[in-house]
């Protein structure tokens, strides 16, 4: 009897152990189920979160460049119309200036033509008083100062049309710079007003060369005693009339030389720009 008891209580425990067993095999087996399907189910759902996210940042950068663009434009917009009314502006200037250039050359060639008038007269006379000086030795020396003095002024009248042949060909390059950074978009109606007044300048020095190459220095001959004071009022009067036209020389140097300088310096501005529109293309792409 006692026996029987012990195999059933045996059969019992080994049931009971069994059971335990499987029960923990299913448990197992029904976790493990459920981390599988949420490993299939959660990269389609990060997937589809990713879809349905707008992409907030890139929609900004293309709103902020489309608002850059629109400032450009309406920059540049405003840069054009002032230009075109700088244009006009210059054009004005340029028709009055030309005009009056025009009035200039009227007038200067009306007391040309009268200086040579007086200037036929005035040697006419000087010969008569030059024959009439009886120490024939003064009467040489006046004659020869004379000459002397007339080939000074036209050697320097020529010297000074030479200077203006060659700064006038050294504007025209400039000028030609000007205009191809014109033909660029750049503003150059500043350069442009200094170019007008040193052509200007130019053409009021150029009559004025012309009307002193014209000139004739008589020695006035009134008492032998005095020739030499008359001869070195010659000589004084002609360097007296180089200093007015040695000033307004050096008043055209000084105009040209801004000139290149503040067209040296647009230039650079122009490049600087250029370099710097190139890498805002570069950075918006």
């Amino acid at each position: 009897m006692i026996k029987k008891k012990k195999i059933f209580l045996i059969g019992f425990l080994i049931l009971l152990i069994l059971s335990s067993y499987l029960l923990s095999s299913n448990l197992l087996a029904q976790e493990n189920n459920q981390d599988d399907l949420n490993t299939a189910v959660s990269p389609s759902v990060n997937k589809n979160q990713r879809l349905l996210t707008p992409p907030v940042k890139k929609d900004v950068i293309e709103e902020r460049r489309e608002v850059q663009l629109e400032k450009q434009a309406q920059r540049q917009e405003q840069i054009e119309q002032m230009r075109l009314q700088k244009q006009e502006q210059l054009e004005k200037m340029r028709q009055e200036k030309q005009k009056k250039i025009e009035e200039l050359r009227q007038k200067k060639q009306e007391e040309l033509e009268k200086l040579r008038a007086e200037k036929q007269t005035k040697i006419e006379e000087f010969k008569q008083k030059l024959a009439e000086i009886k120490d024939q030795k003064k009467q040489q020396i006046v004659e020869r100062v004379s000459n002397r003095v007339s080939e000074l002024n036209d050697k320097h009248a020529e010297t000074v049309f030479n200077w203006i042949e060659r700064i006038s060909n050294f504007l025209s390059r400039l000028e030609s710079i000007v205009n191809r950074l014109s033909e660029d978009g750049v503003d150059v109606a500043d350069l442009q007003t200094q170019i007008l007044n040193i052509k200007e300048s130019l053409e009021g020095l150029r009559s004025d060369v012309q009307i002193q190459k014209e000139k004739e220095y008589i020695i006035e001959i009134n008492d032998e005693n005095t020739l030499g004071r008359s001869v070195s009022q010659a000589y004084s009067q002609l360097r007296s009339d180089y200093a007015d036209i040695r000033s307004k020389i050096s008043e055209i140097k000084s105009s040209v030389r801004d000139l290149a300088m503040n067209i040296k310096e647009t230039v650079n501005n122009f490049r600087f720009q250029n370099n710097q529109n190139k890498l805002e293309s570069n950075s918006n792409q």
